[in-house]
């Protein structure tokens, strides 16, 4: 299995950090904005549903600490 290095690009306040790696993704600015569109409905949602289970709505089990695997699916190739 191929290993693929971490890199950091962004700050803690959202600025990149490593302008290379970043340029290298290739990903247009309409695609950004659609995985971090997914991704913060992702969050939102979760927090609502949350918010509903706490008030005795059922069981939910938080995706927290996942949404950053909309990255991946964007990712993945049509032979994976």
């Amino acid at each position: 299995m191929e290993e693929f290095p971490m890199r950091k690009m962004l700050s803690e306040n959202g600025t990149i950090i490593n302008v290379p790696a970043f340029l290298e993704l290739n990903l247009s600015y309409e695609t950004l904005i659609r995985m971090y569109q997914q991704m913060l409905t992702t969050y939102l949602f979760s927090r609502q549903m949350q918010r509903e289970a706490n008030l005795g709505m059922g069981l939910y089990i938080s995706p927290e600490g996942q949404i950053a695997s909309v990255a991946c699916a964007y990712a993945m190739q049509t032979d994976d």
